[in-house]
């Protein structure tokens, strides 16, 4: 298996468990009566950060922003991979930057603000470093070109 394929996999299944973690905390925002499998005790609490005041944006769960993200970048590598579109390559890399820049600003809220943390969440924070850098190495790859072997005479 190529280079390529491997990152391409590594990319997809990030961006799989970013969809699946990312649905189970939007359902678990939206509905009060679920206790998430990730609530231990005070240190790793999912309830907590799930259903803190700094879990929405206008109103928007956090975690369904994540949940379109992750949907949206793992058909975007697939589309890019077909295209090789440069503008959809620097949308897709913009994304996961701005992704991990603002998984940082929520590990400070959890690690500061709320002092708990949640499984779930540091997940997905996972996730996208992991898509971020295995996009960055896809997209090094296709600029490289094979060097093309040239005939050498011999004779003389």
């Amino acid at each position: 298996m190529n280079k390529q394929k491997i990152l391409t996999i590594v990319f997809l299944f990030a961006a799989a468990i970013g969809v699946l973690v990312s649905s189970y905390s939007t359902w678990a925002h939206y509905d009060p009566s679920v206790h998430e499998i990730c609530s231990i005790n005070d240190t790793f609490n999912c309830d907590i950060v799930n259903k803190s005041v700094y879990s929405e944006i206008l109103g928007v769960p956090v975690a369904l922003m994540g949940l379109v993200a992750y949907v949206f970048f793992f058909v975007g590598l697939l589309v890019y991979l077909r295209s090789k579109n440069s503008t959809l390559e620097s949308v897709l890399k913009a994304g996961m930057i701005l992704g991990v820049l603002f998984s940082l600003y929520l590990t400070f809220i959890e690690a500061f603000v709320l002092y708990t943390w949640c499984i779930l969440c540091l997940t997905q924070q996972l996730a996208i470093i992991v898509m971020l850098i295995c996009m960055f190495m896809l997209a090094a790859s296709d600029k490289v070109r094979p060097v093309e072997k040239q005939e050498t005479s011999t004779d003389l």
